[in-house]
């Protein structure tokens, strides 16, 4: 099961390729909160997401409601939606978290909770042969907004077996 924060189905929105949040298992249970919900659907006119994430939810992305704050958590750096996503991992263990933001991952790590994010994302589908180019890919989503650093984009490129320059 993973649990998945705003970023990336804004991002994976933007690639049309939601369905990489249920790599590598198509039949990956896959969650959104209420509230991060909430917080993508407010895109404006003409943002894939709006119609992307209806799409999902119609045929395999689920629902929750928004949880109570679990107390092992540490707040002041997250946002709600990285607090709820965090709170609903906890709340059901052998979750995993989709998870882009730096303070939301250091946090998850803090917890041991196991966490992935949009790139790591990229690399499975590149792995899986889902995604035909690692640096396409990469290059929208740093397009779109998210913040992938020169060291990890190269990474990233190595380990999906495409050169780096």
């Amino acid at each position: 099961m993973r649990i998945v924060d705003a970023s990336p189905l804004i991002v994976l929105s933007k690639l049309s390729r939601l369905d990489l949040l249920r790599a590598p298992d198509p039949n990956q249970q896959v969650l959104v909160i209420q509230a991060v919900l909430d917080e993508v659907m407010r895109g404006e006119p003409g943002d894939p997401t709006l119609v992307c994430v209806p799409q999902a939810i119609n045929t395999w992305l689920q629902v929750i409601p928004t949880p109570t704050v679990h107390p092992s958590l540490q707040t002041h750096r997250l946002d709600p939606g990285e607090t709820s996503v965090l709170s609903a991992v906890l709340e059901n263990p052998g979750a995993h978290a989709v998870l882009d933001d730096n303070a939301a991952r250091r946090e998850a790590a803090r917890l041991g909770i196991p966490f992935i994010g949009s790139v790591g994302l990229i690399l499975v589908g590149s792995k899986l042969g889902l995604i035909p180019s690692a640096r396409s890919a990469l290059t929208t989503l740093r397009q779109s907004g998210l913040y992938i650093s020169d060291e990890l984009f190269h990474l990233a490129l190595e380990q999906a077996g495409e050169s780096a320059s």
